[in-house]
C-alpha cells in the first residue's frame, strides 16, 4: 500500500469518529502530552504520512504509518495502524508533538 491509498483508506475510516480506537499506550501519552482526541482527528485528517505504510503485523495484516500536521499551531504526530478489516478501524498507537 502507498501513502495516498492509506490516507484515503483513512479519510473514508475517521467519518465515523467510532472507527478512531486509542489504545491505552495513546491515551496516556496524549494526557502527558496535552493532546486531546479532537487534535488526534484533526491530525489523521488534515496531516500527511511521513513515514510507512509498512505491514507492522504480518498476522493481522494491518499497516503502520506515521501521520503528522499542523494543529493549531503545534506538529501533532500520530503513529496509528489501519486494520484490515471491511470497518476499517484507524488504531492510535502512540501521540507526540514536534517531529
Amino acid at each position: 500500500m502507498n501513502p495516498a491509498t492509506a490516507k484515503a483508506r483513512v479519510a473514508e475510516a475517521i467519518k465515523n469518529s467510532r472507527n478512531i480506537v486509542v489504545v491505552p499506550h495513546a491515551l496516556a501519552q496524549m494526557e502527558q502530552r496535552k493532546i486531546d482526541h479532537l487534535d488526534i482527528y484533526r491530525c489523521l485528517r488534515d496531516g500527511a504520512i511521513v513515514e510507512g505504510p509498512y505491514i507492522h503485523d504480518i498476522k493481522s495484516g494491518n499497516y503502520r504509518f506515521r501521520v503528522e500536521a499542523n494543529v493549531v499551531g503545534e506538529i501533532i504526530a500520530v503513529v496509528a495502524e489501519l486494520a484490515e478489516c471491511d470497518d476499517g478501524f484507524v488504531i492510535v498507537v502512540t501521540t507526540f508533538k514536534g517531529n
